[in-house]
């Protein structure tokens, strides 16, 4: 009787929880979906990869890494009201948290890569040396 007591009492506060589980996992799988048709094209059909390719990978896999901390965060209590949340998920939750926050400054750099790498092949005829210094900036 506690264990119904207990689940009717969890149910009478805001829960946004299960939304951002969803929704990470929705974006990660439309992510992943575009990854492997480029990787496909690239490598399958056209035969050539390049710098770009690999550092969307890169990014891919940072980004996998992001929506995994973000979804056992959500499973620990992320979406709630800190006075909400069970004290015994306090210290996961804040290393999930943690860990979103390292993966997400360091997502930005390949990202970033990727799509001057991206504009640079698909305007090769007019790369100039000059312009290679917008990559550093």
């Amino acid at each position: 009787m506690s264990q119904m007591d207990s689940n009717a009492q969890d149910s009478n506060f805001p829960d946004r929880g299960p939304a951002v589980f969803a929704v990470t996992t929705a974006t990660l799988a439309l992510a992943t979906l575009f990854v492997a048709a480029r990787m496909v094209s690239r490598a399958g059909i056209v035969r050539r990869t390049g710098a770009d390719d690999y550092t969307m990978v890169l990014a891919w896999l940072i980004a996998l890494f992001m929506s995994l901390s973000i979804n056992l965060g959500a499973r620990r209590g992320l979406g709630r009201h800190d006075k909400d949340i069970d004290p015994a998920s306090h210290a996961s939750l804040r290393m999930c948290e943690y860990v979103f926050s390292i993966l997400y400054v360091r997502i930005t750099r390949p990202l970033r890569g990727r799509t001057f790498l991206l504009h640079r092949n698909s305007f090769r005829r007019s790369w100039r040396p000059r312009h290679r210094s917008s990559f550093f900036i």
